[in-house]
């Protein structure tokens, strides 16, 4: 194992979550602060969490609040919704639950923008040692994914949708 690679492949990747993170972060962060949603499954997924932390049962998929009073079945996943809400349920005995939601708001998409863009860097890796060119395919792999539309909408803060961890997950697979 080469350190020195070892040493721009993370370089590379920092820089990549950096820049990928600013935008987001510029045009999502206040938003994202006063819980104001653009989008209706990112407000729906803090629903869930919600109504997961205040007891409603794991195999209950109904949500009660859309079409009172029989309310709708949702097809999301579980798993999502009790990883958002493990931190939010022990940063609430400290912080609260508004200031434990807002804190997730940022840690939860950027955190796996990190995951993304550490993925993005070893897959450009592992594709440029053909034609000897691994550092150059890791820095275009990750401006590339960096400027890419999911990753300046789909990993801004307030993103609690399933949208971010799947492209993780793709990735992760690849």
């Amino acid at each position: 194992m080469n350190l020195q690679r070892d040493h721009n492949s993370n370089r590379v990747g920092l820089f990549g979550w950096a820049m990928a993170a600013i935008t987001p972060v510029a045009g999502a962060g206040m938003a994202a602060i006063n819980q104001g949603f653009a989008e209706r499954d990112k407000a729906m997924r803090l629903v869930r969490v919600r109504d997961m932390l205040a007891g409603q049962g794991w195999f209950d998929n109904i949500q009660h609040r859309l079409n009172p009073p029989v309310g709708t079945p949702m097809h999301w996943a579980q798993w999502i919704d009790a990883m958002l809400a493990a931190p939010i349920a022990l940063l609430a005995l400290i912080v609260g639950q508004v200031n434990a939601e807002t804190a997730l708001a940022f840690a939860w998409p950027l955190g796996l923008l990190g995951g993304l863009m550490f993925l993005t860097v070893r897959i450009g890796g592992e594709l440029g040692p053909a034609d000897g060119l691994k550092r150059e395919a890791q820095w275009a792999a990750t401006i590339v994914a960096a400027l890419a539309f999911p990753t300046t909408e789909k990993f801004a803060p307030g993103s609690f949708d399933h949208h971010n961890i799947v492209l993780v997950l793709i990735l992760a697979s690849v």
